[in-house]
């Protein structure tokens, strides 16, 4: 029997993960100095086990040594909506149940200017998701998602929401809904570095706006 759709889209999800995020991270491994990188790293594993990671905590850790530690969005015993199943699968669960799942990786800066894995814990209290597409936090691993999103983060501060749409549709790609556009983080506020694309996207749509309001 051929896989269905969603099938075919976890299939493809995984086999774009480099062969290295398999790897389940333990305590001593030395990881990449980018957090980028690390927090790529850890979201493409957790794809894989069936659940998604959030930043809990970014501090000092003891020794006055950076560290970070990324817990399950499942942690901690409160319910509260963090926003981390997309609108088709919020339709159906209003909030994220928080089960007090102890799931987490610490990180953690060594004097010798390295980045470590300290501290691991994989002991879910529930199932992990059979389909972890429907986490907003691997949302954009489906084909056109990241190409939108790119393109509407181009958009945004400059086009409302209806240009950006119609931008992204005439691009033969499925527009974010509104509540996802008026939710994005403009990097240039942030003084981020945007990538070649994201640029290129972002004088070319100033100008059609510029077209468009005159």
């Amino acid at each position: 029997m051929p896989p269905t759709s969603n099938e075919s889209l976890l299939i493809a999800a995984r086999s774009a993960i480099p062969e290295a995020h398999a790897h389940c991270p333990e305590a001593g491994d030395i990881v990449s100095n980018s957090k980028h990188e690390v927090k790529a790293q850890l979201q493409d594993f957790a794809f894989l086990q069936g659940f998604a990671f959030v930043v809990g905590s970014n501090d000092s850790c003891p020794g006055r040594r950076h560290c970070t530690e990324y817990w399950c969005y499942h942690h901690g015993s409160t319910t509260r909506n963090y926003h981390e199943l997309t609108d088709e699968s919020r339709k159906h669960q209003t909030h994220v149940r928080k089960l007090n799942c102890p799931v987490r990786v610490v990180v953690k800066d060594t004097k010798e200017g390295e980045r470590v894995i300290t501290a691991v814990e994989w002991a879910h209290t529930y199932e992990p998701y059979p389909n972890p597409l429907i986490l907003n936090t691997h949302h954009e691993r489906q084909p056109g998602v990241a190409a939108a999103t790119t393109l509407a983060q181009s958009h945004y501060g400059l086009l409302p929401y209806l240009k950006s749409a119609e931008v992204i549709r005439r691009e033969g790609l499925k527009p974010l809904s509104s509540k996802e556009y008026y939710n994005l983080k403009d990097r240039t506020e942030k003084s981020e570095t945007l990538t070649d694309v994201e640029e290129y996207c972002l004088i070319e749509q100033t100008l059609y706006y510029v077209d468009w309001k005159h």
